[in-house]
């Protein structure tokens, strides 16, 4: 990516188009850049199109594109009703818990959706005695702390969400005149090989306000612009 980078800029190493101590930190800046266009922009709705060019499991190519990102967990702790965020989380998916009931005298477990519901929702059940939450019927509100889940005896759930790319991080060994990738100290993206040229335009947006280049900055925002 350095190299390209340097290549499209028309700058080799000496002609310090940009460090490589840039593009360190601009590898982290691109990686949460091209998750929040796969989540989908909010800059992208609009009245009458309350939908983003992109987003997750819009079409069946953004979800392969994102699939790395889908965490289960098929028995996360609720401890005296709150269930603690896992490492990485972003948002939830889907959460649900295993329900027991006797059918023809045997004890069955039947898996039940935990509604994922916002405080004055949350208000509305509790406050009503025919839809308070229960274990047939459980709810759960998004909080500061913790995903707080209703009724509180509930003690183990199966949790989908969606975590945060790894960051990604570029160590190099810096020679006279050149660099060297240090290998053992990168972190490479997540995202798949498809999606590499997309972050390349990302950073040379950023390149282009860091250089003032309008004709750089022009090319990667109308890429941007085509949603590419």
């Amino acid at each position: 990516m350095y190299e390209l980078m340097n290549f499209i800029i028309n700058k080799d190493y000496e002609g310090n188009a940009f460090t490589p101590d840039q593009l360190a930190s601009l590898v982290k800046v691109a990686n949460l850049e091209l998750f929040k266009i796969k989540m989908g922009l909010p800059e992208d709705y609009a009245p009458g199109q309350p939908l983003s060019r992109q987003g997750l499991d819009l079409t069946q190519r953004l979800t392969d594109e994102t699939r790395f990102l889908k965490q289960y967990d098929p028995s996360i702790t609720v401890s005296v009703g709150v269930i603690s965020y896992p490492a990485g989380y972003f948002t939830i998916s889907a959460l649900r818990h295993t329900y027991t009931r006797t059918i023809d005298g045997a004890a069955t477990n039947i898996s039940r959706p935990i509604e994922i519901l916002t405080e004055d929702e949350y208000s509305d059940r509790a406050g009503k005695w025919l839809k308070r939450p229960t274990t047939w019927d459980p709810v759960a509100v998004i909080r500061d702390d913790g995903i707080h889940v209703y009724p509180d005896t509930i003690s183990s759930a199966q949790i989908a969400y969606i975590k945060y790319p790894a960051e990604p991080t570029f160590a190099y060994t810096l020679h006279t005149g050149y660099i060297t990738e240090d290998i053992p100290g990168t972190t490479e993206f997540e995202w798949p090989e498809i999606l590499h040229m997309d972050l390349v335009r990302i950073m040379l947006s950023f390149m282009g306000v860091h250089l003032r280049d309008e004709q750089l900055f022009q090319y990667a925002e109308q890429k941007k612009a085509a949603g590419v």
